[in-house]
């Protein structure tokens, strides 16, 4: 091991990692680094410091960062020029300041901290997909996947004469069809960034391919039921093409009076023999922030005071809100993505695509469901035998990544959903 490597900040990280700045203040704790190969007790006691400083030059900049130190205190470690600045720095990093020092020390200390300050990712939302669409994973190829339902025989018995005939119904059936589609992306890594990465950010990028993965099948998702102006207008109908009325009445913006109209609407709806059905296991989805507090704010109400469906303008009921046993809520903001207008206004109902007929399927290729990674296999050996995986592709020493996701969806059974654009016209 030589002296670079002895003195590199980022190994002695790599060998400190769990000790805590008191614990490195007494040689009790440089004595836990006894038997690293190479390591010397004078050295030990080196990078014991070392690391100290370099953590209290990391505090200073991470507070400057999150407004916790002065902007001026910053500037004065750089170009000190004021005593009472610099005791101030003294108690915030003793280890640095105490000792006496110029400008270039602090900056050796933050050049060794600077490439090492990453953000972290962005928290993204959970994917909604899943909740509102029935679910297959056994989709065998790329051909057309056909799904049938039935309908017929549930209608009421007719009263049967003596010796008379009995009535004698038919079985009626339809389907839809949809088939899964590949999608892939991916990046490629030189050799040479691979060795200079010490910030493992490399391993980052496959969870963002992975985010990635998810994210279009969200967007595919969402553009089964959202279109251009709000709900999609082949999914949501006033019942002049197929004779569903799935259009919440008047598209009301949303409010607890118009849950409740859309709940009286979605009652009143009947099967193709026209006989009564029930929707079970409710779930609303809007695309706007205001939009979703406003609705949360709704669903989790104690209790609602009401002059109408049940008493007069002259009359006031307070009722138990039992819309928040029944009805979950979610926030989807890819479909702002899709409605260019009406976003921040639409609201969608769905059943839940488990117990009745789901208004969208989702179907993904078997054995992979979800968001698939690889890398590409290494085809450097070395001379002796033996491939090397870090050398990657023989010809450019290159690595290759890729995300891949097969599936596919359609719309389904249009009783399974309602919706409104939030507009009241």
């Amino acid at each position: 091991m030589n002296l670079q490597t002895i003195y590199d900040p980022g190994f002695s990280n790599q060998i400190l990692q769990g000790f805590n700045l008191k614990e490195l203040e007494s040689m009790e704790s440089a004595n836990k680094l006894t038997g690293v190969p190479g390591f010397s007790p004078a050295t030990r006691r080196l990078n014991v410091i070392n690391a100290k400083r370099v953590q209290e030059a990391q505090r200073i900049w991470q507070g400057a960062l999150a407004g916790e130190v002065p902007p001026f205190l910053l500037k004065e470690a750089f170009h000190p020029t004021q005593d009472f600045a610099y005791r101030q720095l003294m108690k915030i990093a003793p280890a640095v300041f105490n000792e006496s020092m110029t400008s270039s020390d602090f900056t050796v200390l933050t050049d060794q901290i600077l490439d090492k300050m990453v953000w972290a990712n962005y928290q993204v939302y959970e994917p909604t997909w899943s909740k509102i669409a029935k679910v297959r994973s056994d989709i065998r190829d790329f051909r057309l996947v056909r799904t049938y339902y039935f309908d017929g025989g549930k209608a009421l018995f007719p009263e049967v004469k003596e010796k008379a005939g009995f009535d004698r119904r038919t079985l009626n059936s339809n389907f839809f069809d949809y088939g899964v589609k590949k999608y892939e992306a991916g990046y490629e890594v030189s050799w040479e960034a691979i060795i200079n990465d010490n910030l493992n950010f490399f391993q980052e990028m496959p969870r963002n391919m992975s985010i990635g993965g998810t994210n279009t099948i969200e967007n595919y998702v969402t553009s089964l039921y959202t279109g251009a102006a709000g709900p999609d207008a082949t999914l949501y109908t006033n019942g002049s093409v197929n004779g569903i009325n799935n259009i919440i009445t008047g598209n009301p913006a949303i409010s607890i009076e118009s849950i409740q109209a859309a709940l009286a609407q979605w009652m009143n709806l009947t099967d193709a023999d026209g006989v009564p059905i029930t929707m079970a296991g409710l779930t609303i989805v809007v695309g706007d922030g205001t939009l979703y507090v406003k609705l949360k704010n709704i669903i989790n109400t104690l209790s609602i005071d009401m002059n109408n469906n049940g008493g007069t303008t002259l009359e006031r009921i307070r009722v138990q809100n039992w819309m928040a046993q029944g009805i979950s809520v979610i926030y989807n903001p890819w479909i702002r993505k899709i409605a260019t207008t009406n976003a921040a206004t639409s609201w969608w109902m769905f059943a839940d695509p488990n117990v009745t007929r789901p208004a969208i399927e989702v179907g993904f290729l078997s054995g992979y469901r979800g968001v698939q990674m690889y890398r590409k296999a290494s085809n450097t050996v070395a001379i002796g035998g033996g491939i090397s995986d870090v050398l990657g592709d023989f010809e450019t020493m290159s690595t290759e990544y890729k995300g891949l996701i097969v599936f596919g969806g359609t719309q389904g059974d249009p009783r399974s959903t309602m919706a409104s654009n939030g507009t009241g016209s």
